[in-house]
């Protein structure tokens, strides 16, 4: 008998034939900040390099606010990072506020603190949804890295 199924194809090698700079589906913004964290972006930490700090000072707010912030993530964290495939970060920040509630509650503060926690982690989810959905597109899986 000869195997007739058809092989199965590597998820990877779409991923080495991926040019964002030629994709129909992603906005000239999604461009211009996939074009600066290409150009100032640690390779293997995605972290800021002195390189990118300095380039940071330069920009102007406007500049500043395009590459670096995501109003969507800010309003609607785990809804946005869920529909733009970023599951497990809004699955880890979901639990993240999940824990510092009951933490918050255990220990009876106010309202006004878990507010305030909420509103953090939304801010820190405006800040880094650009430089996780530019390491999801361009590099890969990005596991469970906040």
């Amino acid at each position: 008998m000869t195997n007739t199924a058809t092989p199965q194809k590597n998820p990877l090698s779409e991923l080495d034939n991926y040019d964002w700079r030629n994709d129909p589906k992603l906005s000239a913004n999604w461009k211009t900040r996939f074009s600066f964290f290409e150009k100032y972006l640690s390779p293997t930490t995605f972290k800021s390099t002195p390189k990118m700090s300095a380039e940071t000072k330069k920009m102007s707010i406007s500049q500043f606010m395009l590459i670096y912030t995501n109003l969507f993530a800010l309003f609607l964290t785990f809804i946005y990072l869920g529909w733009i495939g970023l599951w497990r970060q809004a699955l880890m920040l979901l639990t993240a506020l999940l824990v510092i509630t009951m933490t918050f509650h255990a220990l009876n503060l106010s309202t006004s603190a878990i507010n305030a926690a909420s509103m953090g982690l939304s801010i820190y989810a405006c800040l880094r949804t650009n430089v996780w959905y530019y390491i999801k597109k361009v590099k890969g899986d990005i596991g469970w890295i906040l």
